[in-house]
């Protein structure tokens, strides 16, 4: 967090991304991520204000980008809120507000040609009025990218293992396959594992004593944690009930983890399902 200096905007407050890149690579990251704050102009993808690349004494660039500041993020309201499998949101209307302003963003993300590849909680700002801008572009990947050799699959692999959070991991860059190409839809991947977190506090292929199963992952298979209600007897035990959610919502859960990445959800279809939600 940093303060302007200038009277004129009344000193207001920003954040400040500084990257120190002692590598090659690590620069042209950075100036891949300046470019592409650049050419994304998008009300729900977070502006980039201003930036520099300076050399440090030590001979390393450091590369700074100046953008607004916003004081949460979706993994901040999961984490105050009251754990799994509860929602952190108090407000149903709240959550869709979200979804449909990040659908937003990664439509435009995809318009022009890049998919985010690391679409999660702790990268979706927001507002005090739930406003929400996609964040952190230092992983976003060229689309459409086929895949047509060992050493492409082998690649892909490392790439995702890399830059990509394992949680919302799309099971195509899990084990890649030949022959294939790699689009905007593992994004949808992602956002359906955000939108499980944003209902349910935790994500859709992990569990507090297993962790993330990989294989969940590759076979598609999650659970949807069911309510509890008791009766007033003092020896009665919880039963499962449905969830609280309307079953619209948790069929877009279900058509964004798709395996089948011809059957998935495209993030247009996304978006048109988003404005008939309950």
């Amino acid at each position: 967090e940093v303060r302007s200096t200038q009277k004129e905007d009344q000193y207001a407050h920003y954040a400040l991304k500084k990257m120190l890149c002692q590598e090659s690579e690590q620069v042209a990251e950075a100036k891949k991520e300046v470019d592409l704050l650049n050419k994304i102009k998008h009300t729900n993808v977070l502006p980039l204000l201003d930036h520099s690349v300076q050399t440090t004494k030590l001979s390393e660039q450091e590369v700074c980008l100046l953008m607004p500041l916003y004081h949460s993020s979706i993994q901040h309201v999961i984490d105050k809120g009251p754990g799994p499998p509860y929602c952190g949101f108090s407000d149903g209307l709240d959550v869709v507000k979200v979804l449909r302003h990040c659908a937003e963003g990664l439509q435009a993300i995809h318009n022009h040609g890049y998919r985010h590849a690391d679409f999660k909680p702790a990268n979706i700002l927001i507002t005090q009025t739930y406003g929400a801008v996609i964040a952190d572009f230092g992983s976003a990947s060229a689309i459409p990218q086929a895949i047509q050799t060992r050493s492409e699959v082998n690649s892909l692999r490392e790439a995702a293992a890399t830059y990509t959070t394992a949680s919302i991991r799309a099971p195509e860059l899990f084990e890649p396959i030949l022959d294939s190409v790699v689009d905007g839809k593992a994004d949808v991947w992602s956002f359906g594992c955000v939108m499980y977190a944003m209902l349910f506090s935790r994500t859709p292929f992990e569990t507090a004593t297993e962790g993330l199963s990989v294989l969940s992952v590759l076979g598609g298979k999650y659970a949807l944690p069911p309510t509890t209600h008791t009766s007033h007897s003092p020896t009665s035990h919880p039963s499962p009930a449905p969830s609280l959610w309307p079953g619209d919502y948790l069929e877009l859960i279900r058509d964004c983890l798709c395996v089948d990445v011809a059957a998935r959800l495209s993030m247009e279809d996304v978006r048109g399902r988003l404005k008939r939600l309950s």
